[in-house]
């Protein structure tokens, strides 16, 4: 499923910036350069935990963990607990049925 999504006729290929209501192509070493002037501005203003690493997708290949050492670099950052899809589930869940209390895992088979 994963091969499929990443080449899929729709996925991009080079990188967009929207510029009063419209994308346009602009090139790798622009989207780079703002990518690297707004980490640095969000730092400088707010501190490196203003930014929160969101670790949860698809992608297990050999660059899984270099987001990891980047952000270690940066002076570390938020981290998430679980997946955004999860805590969402739960809440969700809490909110349709409340809050739901049962046995730990390990007393199943008592």
């Amino acid at each position: 499923m994963l091969k499929e999504r990443v080449n899929a006729k729709e996925c991009l290929l080079y990188p967009l910036k929207k510029v009063n209501g419209q994308f346009i192509c602009v090139s790798w070493k622009e989207t780079f350069d703002d990518i690297a002037r707004n980490v640095r501005e969000l730092k400088k203003r707010f501190g490196p935990t203003a930014v929160l690493r969101n670790h949860d997708y698809a992608n297990n290949g050999l660059l899984k963990n270099l987001d990891r050492r980047f952000f270690n670099c940066y002076g570390g950052v938020m981290e998430l607990v679980g997946s955004l899809c999860w805590g969402a589930g739960i809440e969700a869940q809490t909110w349709d049925f409340g809050n739901a209390h049962s046995h730990s895992p390990e007393d199943i088979e008592e």
